[in-house]
């Protein structure tokens, strides 16, 4: 169940069944043991009114992401946030020679 085809959108029954199938597919993933794809994932969000940030860390993997959105003056303060923790999280030398996801978010953040 790695590729689930879209449904077609304008038939609730496609829907219907492509909403089965990706529930079916979660519990799948929340039933396979920890060493077959272990993992230390942690979601954070902050929420303001209808303004989010969300970060992302796999401890194991070494995955760091972060992702924002809201009114201008919310989207500031995220801004300053993110790039905040962009920089207390870092990145590791490995991570600059390889060009890796986790640098090219780093150089995103602080570019922007």
């Amino acid at each position: 169940m790695k590729d689930i085809p879209l449904p077609d959108y304008f038939n609730e029954a496609s829907v219907i069944e492509y909403f089965g199938k990706i529930k079916t597919r979660s519990e799948m993933i929340a039933e396979m043991p920890d060493s077959i794809i272990p993992m230390d994932f942690h979601l954070y969000k902050i929420e303001i009114n209808d303004n989010f940030l969300e970060m992302e860390i796999d401890y194991t993997w070494n995955i760091f992401g972060m992702s924002y959105s809201g009114n201008k003056a919310v989207m500031k303060k995220f801004k300053k946030i993110a790039r905040d923790l962009y920089s207390y999280y870092g990145v590791t030398e490995e991570d600059i020679i390889n060009k890796t996801e986790r640098y090219s978010s780093l150089v995103t953040s602080l570019s922007s």
